[in-house]
């Protein structure tokens, strides 16, 4: 922190601290205590950052020492704090919601995602999920085969079947290419592309 406050211009740094700390679960008390700067100018501005930056790591610290009344609750909190964008602030309150709620609602959410993970299918041609071996784009005889969509994920593909302006097919690759986390073109559904061109009938190969 010291080394930061001798090479940057505290203005601008306080700046940047503030953008970031008003947006964290405290960020009220945050708000209060520039407040209370605004009020008591002779607090140095270095103190008072120093001040939050200490408080805000004693709360990070703190929020994850956090303890729980139920060890099935803190499990819970835990699994659902892995998915994306799901914080364990948010975790925790959908973990209680779903205590709130009829367990026939647990049941359902629980079977709805075993199946999904257990049951879903991928296209033998495209790779799109499915519940078959052919997806309904591909099954779909009033599509141009002649045009195929190439996508990275499923996502994008369904962002661009969504616009409704696009009536040929697709193809999932299923990610990109990326040295730096170890993804390589084998680990692309790259040959399967190659072997859908080389057997004919398609003519155009577009991208979103």
């Amino acid at each position: 922190v010291c080394v930061l406050l001798h090479k940057l211009p505290i203005g601008a740094l306080m700046t940047k601290v503030v953008d970031l700390l008003v947006r964290t679960p405290i960020g009220g008390f945050f708000r209060d205590a520039f407040a209370l700067r605004i009020m008591q100018p002779a607090v140095h501005s270095t103190q008072l950052f120093l001040f939050l930056f200490s408080l805000y790591i004693y709360k990070m610290l703190e929020s994850t020492h956090r303890k729980y009344p139920s060890m099935l609750l803190e499990n819970a909190v835990d699994e659902l704090s892995n998915l994306p964008g799901v914080g364990r602030r948010t975790a925790l309150r959908l973990a209680l919601h779903l205590l709130r709620r009829d367990e026939a609602c647990s049941e359902k959410l629980a079977a709805a995602i075993l199946a999904l993970r257990l049951e879903v299918k991928y296209c033998s041609s495209c790779h799109n999920i499915c519940d078959s071996d052919t997806c309904e784009i591909c099954a779909d005889g009033s599509r141009d085969g002649g045009q195929i969509c190439v996508v990275e994920n499923i996502r994008e593909m369904m962002a661009v079947e969504n616009t409704g302006q696009f009536r040929g097919r697709y193809h999932v690759l299923g990610g990109i290419i990326s040295p730096v986390d170890g993804v390589g073109p084998g680990d692309l559904e790259i040959d399967s592309l190659v072997e859908r061109v080389s057997s004919g009938g398609v003519l155009r190969l577009s991208l979103p």
